[in-house]
């Protein structure tokens, strides 16, 4: 086996974490596609609600992720905290398919974005820990690549299950898969050393931060101002003529893409500076809201949700990268935990703001806001970061 990761130049933590995610996602993205039309066609909740549910999902989530990871950082251990978040997340998953009401989903996507809180930073860590830096971008790349593979599998699962199941009962179905991620985890998953620290970093401050990184995070977060969530998009394509069956399809669409591109943005991140790769990103996901705004045939939807997967392979990998290579070893839990918390937590004020102007404004206002934060984020990271 040792050969095998070297010959496809990762390790056994990062290639088992990946077969982690692929069976995570295969069992979140059997729901994800779905949620939004089961919040707002099923328990009859408005633009407004949608918004809430998401912005407190992402913001709960983030706010536990310099916890863990600093947490990490303190006892010099990863993998319990990683093995609690996702056993956490996958409890809640059959509770969804008896909500009654969109509080029901409020509060399960609560808890579940708890889990993900608390595993997503030292998981992360964990990938760093066990990688070369020259081979980070390509570790990262994989990973996002068995994520986004494993929501390919599950977009699929949800286009054939959803017809012969109904909502409900792909939910329930979806237990099955995130169960065995975490015996995966538990089984094969090994802790690396932490470095002790050689100075303090609190979760309460960035003093022992570099100011480039500081940066970064800050118009990372004014990015996640105007990141439109993913359930938006959603209920565009259907304004837009997408029928509800075929949901999944476009989400299948989106997932294939995001696979297909992670691991080669990945490597490009590696040989050139990741801060283009951040800035591309980030402008691609400006004209994608630009084109919600005004589009007007299904298939514009279709396009843009394509090149909705070319933006999160550029930034989402590329992102983690950056910061494992911004930052020391021994605070590199922190770091993980800071970006990921500092990001997360403007989702909130995010989809209340989107979920507002889409309420009382309609489409075009709510994607031209996204519009503007993502290429004012764009134009940040050339005159602060980039070098």
């Amino acid at each position: 086996m040792d050969k095998l990761f070297k010959k496809i130049k990762i390790t056994k933590n990062v290639f088992v974490l990946g077969m982690v995610s692929l069976l995570t996602d295969i069992s979140s993205e059997m729901i994800i596609p779905l949620l939004p039309i089961f919040i707002v066609s099923r328990l009859g909740a408005s633009k407004q609600a949608l918004g809430l549910i998401e912005g407190v999902a992402e913001s709960t989530s983030s706010l536990l992720k310099v916890f863990s990871g600093w947490y990490s950082d303190q006892v010099h251990k990863r993998k319990p905290i990683v093995l609690i978040g996702y056993s956490l997340s996958t409890l809640t998953k059959p509770f969804l398919a008896i909500s009654i009401i969109w509080t029901d989903v409020l509060l399960l996507r609560f808890t579940e974005r708890v889990g993900k809180g608390l595993r997503t930073a030292p998981r992360d860590a964990i990938i760093a820990d066990s990688t070369k830096k020259t081979r980070r971008g390509l570790s990262y790349g994989y990973h996002k690549a068995m994520d986004s593979s494993g929501a390919i599998l599950g977009s699929i699962l949800a286009l054939i299950l959803f017809p012969i199941f109904n909502i409900r009962g792909v939910f329930l179905l979806s237990v099955i898969p995130a169960l065995l991620a975490v015996l995966v985890l538990w089984h094969f998953v090994e802790d690396k050393p932490v470095p002790k620290k050689t100075n303090t970093v609190g979760v309460e401050s960035f003093k022992g931060f570099n100011n480039r990184f500081k940066y970064f995070i800050i118009i990372a977060s004014i990015f996640s101002l105007g990141n439109i969530s993913y359930a938006f998009l959603i209920i565009r394509a259907m304004e837009l003529g997408i029928a509800e069956k075929y949901i999944p399809a476009i989400y299948l669409l989106f997932n294939i893409v995001y696979a297909l591109f992670s691991i080669p943005i990945g490597v490009l991140s590696d040989r050139f500076n990741r801060t283009y790769l951040i800035i591309i990103g980030y402008s691609i996901f400006g004209f994608i809201c630009l084109g919600f705004a005004y589009s007007s045939t299904v298939y514009h939807a279709i396009i843009l949700f394509a090149f909705y997967g070319i933006h999160r392979a550029s930034v989402k990998p590329t992102m983690r990268a950056f910061t494992s290579d911004l930052v020391s070893p021994e605070v590199r839990g922190t770091a993980f935990g800071a970006l990921h918390t500092m990001v997360g937590i403007t989702a909130l004020p995010a989809n209340v703001i989107v979920g507002i102007l889409y309420q009382y404004f309609g489409a075009g206002i709510a994607f031209s806001y996204g519009f503007i934060i993502a290429m004012f984020s764009a134009i940040l990271m050339i005159v602060f970061v980039k070098g």
